[in-house]
């Protein structure tokens, strides 16, 4: 009987392991190396294929003899992206301006802007339980993409590993301005958002 490829997942997002682990394979998970800058003008769909696609063919060298899933998506509108909720209060707002409307699933604006905070963000080593420097930061913007207020951490922590966790957050969000992979057209979207800086998922 002839040996099974081996199956490797091009994201280290826990949400996407989950989602594999589901049809019972053996697979691991390996970060992509893979520029996700939003292209001017592209078709959403457009984007999100070539997002998948390119993360799967980063890691061919790495491993050559392996089946490579690459996977992208994002929510959008009548033609606008919608961003991940990442909170109840977001998610509520979403459904209400989807009231009615159909969504397509596609990659993100909020996607780059993720991947340019996790660029920026450098959390603090030591952690034995990753959740200790998980940091929620609320982000209120302008049109232009610069921040139209202080960040604002949402939950909290005691412990000196969450502080400096959320100091170096603090400080990605004020360097990562201007946003301006967000469009001004979608920014009844994004004026009001909240990113969760994860290292399980953040940092790939």
């Amino acid at each position: 009987m002839p040996q099974s490829r081996r199956l490797v997942l091009a994201s280290t997002s826990r949400y996407r392991r989950e989602l594999l682990q589901r049809l019972g394979l053996p697979f691991e998970a390996a970060a992509p190396h893979f520029d996700e800058t939003p292209i001017p003008g592209e078709h959403s769909a457009a984007t999100a294929l070539r997002l998948a696609t390119g993360k799967a063919e980063s890691l061919v060298r790495t491993f050559p003899d392996a089946l490579i899933i690459g996977a992208d998506q994002v929510a959008s509108s009548e033609g606008s992206r919608m961003g991940k909720p990442g909170d109840h209060e977001t998610a509520v707002r979403q459904l209400r301006a989807l009231s009615g409307k159909s969504a397509q699933l596609s990659m993100s604006e909020l996607d780059a802007l993720r991947q340019r905070l996790a660029q920026l963000w450098t959390p603090p080593a030591g952690a034995k339980n990753p959740q200790e420097i998980v940091v929620q930061v609320r982000m209120l913007l302008k049109p232009d993409g610069t921040l139209a207020a202080p960040p604002m951490a949402t939950n909290s922590g005691s412990s000196a590993l969450f502080m400096a966790a959320r100091d170096s957050a603090m400080r990605a969000v004020l360097r990562g301005q201007p946003y301006d992979m967000l469009k001004p057209e979608h920014y009844e979207q994004w004026k009001d958002i909240e990113i969760t800086f994860d290292p399980r998922d953040m940092l790939r």
